[in-house]
């Protein structure tokens, strides 16, 4: 059964149950880390979550891993962190979101939870006051991918400066992160430390993949120049940008080929332009591969034209692979890509212009001639490549990652300065305990809202699809089971229910009467 934050009434606060299937655990002598996540997709940010649950020390450490947003087709990689840690529950699929706060704070001390991760759950952030009140000693800490000023006035980094004096430590996955919060959230620079999630380089290791496999797949010729686009095809990977760039590209380089590799909102958009553009035989869609070395390997550089970003996981995956890089100059993309590596191509679209299409000539050219300036001089793209490789095996392996993540972790849990620290806090918030449960009422009602417009959005479409489709069998089926869905899941749909009922029943009583 599904639950989401709309099956909760308005400003009630946390429930106190007992969780009598939670037995008090066991000490077992080994740092018990709760890692909160939004959900689990495709991605890079998610791939390192799972690689960091895979490969902690488990002599020493071990994770549980609680999802806070209902995600419906969550990936496979869902089985694999739950057979990597010691408990994994999805919240939103368990238990009404009401019951959430006092869930976990039953488990954080039946089950000897040492320190708390946050990586990305807007409710992970509103909780943390609440729990500083409840647990003096435990560790309260969260990770930062990028700063979004366009999302939310910032995102997930302004909440973690908001809440950065209840919490420890904040890391970011790349220094200009670090540097964007630190000036535009007033986070205080001691608070946080900057870090690289790197990537799998025995994996993504040139030597081991066949050439060929994905030329051969697509009938595409041994010699022909191949640039690799890979990503979720989705408006702030700005796919059509990378469209308009190979349509001129292609006119001064007619044996260029392009490959798409991802999947997402804009793949039919996509193949609309790519038909208008006449560039059937001049980019080939490959949707999603289960393994995607074999398009590494085969390709002779990746193409990234992103309107915002930390650093791509592709980009050190790429490295590894031997492959230079044109990227867009985004988020932390310099700290990797430069003349040595690649080539950087200026950004001249607004970040807040997410779905804006309009993009300029000038910036169009300036990918064009990246492109152009290393495919003529494919010596100098082997060399690059072979630098790349070095680079990321040297300082960005995904090992390297996890190693510095325990670090922080027993940094945050063992230094005097971060155990004073939870001990003022503690003492001054436990003044405050009223005023620390508020903040999740509000924020969960403030969720209710939220969902009610997406339920509204959601059954508006619905009914304007339906409009347009057949009448047969399958349609009327389709029909019947959405609107049964609508009244007895969302919430508009149960008020309409719940109307509808005593409408049927004042009518009866009416016709008894007369």
């Amino acid at each position: 059964m599904s639950f989401t934050l709309s099956d909760i009434s308005d400003f009630h606060p946390p429930k106190q149950r007992n969780y009598e299937s939670l037995p008090r655990a066991v000490q077992d002598n080994k740092t018990h880390i709760l890692l909160l996540l939004p959900f689990i997709i495709v991605g890079g940010a998610d791939m390192f979550n799972l690689e960091l649950v895979k490969r902690i020390n488990r002599d020493k450490y071990k994770f549980s891993v609680f999802t806070t947003v209902c995600r419906q087709n969550e990936s496979e990689w869902t089985q694999i962190l739950k057979d990597n840690c010691f408990n994994f529950t999805a919240l939103q699929e368990t238990m009404p979101a009401s019951d959430w706060p006092s869930f976990i704070s039953h488990y954080i001390e039946t089950q000897n939870v040492d320190a708390l991760w946050n990586f990305n759950s807007f409710f992970g952030y509103y909780l943390l006051p609440w729990l500083r009140v409840r647990f003096e000693n435990l560790a309260l800490a969260d990770c930062i991918h990028v700063y979004s000023p366009y999302w939310r006035n910032g995102g997930y980094a302004r909440l973690s400066a908001a809440f950065q004096e209840v919490s420890d430590l904040t890391i970011t996955s790349n220094q200009l992160t670090l540097d964007a919060i630190i000036k535009s959230c007033n986070m205080k620079q001691e608070h946080c430390k900057a870090f690289h999630i790197g990537t799998d380089t025995e994996f993504f290791d040139p030597d081991k993949v066949p050439f060929g496999t994905i030329r051969d797949k697509y009938a595409i010729e041994h010699s022909r120049p191949l640039i690799l686009f890979l990503c979720r095809l989705s408006p702030e990977k700005r796919p059509l940008l990378m469209l308009k760039a190979a349509a001129k590209l292609i006119e001064k380089r007619p044996d260029v080929c392009f490959l798409i590799v991802g999947d997402g909102e804009m793949r039919e958009r996509i193949e609309e332009e790519r038909k208008i553009l006449k560039l059937e035989n001049h980019v080939i869609l490959a949707g999603s591969q289960e393994d995607v070395r074999p398009c590494y390997k085969d390709s002779d550089l990746l193409l990234i034209c992103s309107l915002k970003e930390g650093i791509t996981q592709t980009t050190f995956e790429a490295m590894s692979m031997g492959l230079p890089i044109v990227s867009a100059d985004v988020g932390g993309q310099s700290e990797l890509v430069n003349d040595d590596t690649g080539k950087l191509v200026p950004c001249l679209q607004d970040e807040t212009d997410l779905y804006g299409t309009d993009y300029k000539t000038e910036e169009i050219e300036s990918y064009v001639n990246a492109l152009l300036g290393l495919l003529d001089n494919l010596e100098n793209m082997k060399e690059m490549g072979k630098r790349n490789r070095r680079i990321i095996t040297q300082k960005y392996t995904i090992d390297h990652a996890v190693r510095n993540f325990e670090s922080f972790t027993d940094e945050i849990l063992n230094e005097d300065k971060y155990l004073g620290q939870r001990r003022n806090v503690y003492n001054q918030l436990k003044k405050f305990p009223l005023l620390c449960e508020e903040i999740i009422i509000l924020y969960v009602a403030y969720e209710k809202e939220m969902q009610l417009v997406i339920e509204m959005s959601s059954a508006r479409q619905s009914l304007q699809n339906l409009e347009t489709v057949e009448e047969s069998n399958e349609h009327l089926l389709a029909m019947m089971n959405w609107y049964a869905n609508f009244l007895t899941k969302t919430i508009i749909g149960k008020l309409c229910w719940k109307i509808m009922r005593a409408a049927y029943r004042l009518l009866r009583r009416k016709k008894e009467v007369s």
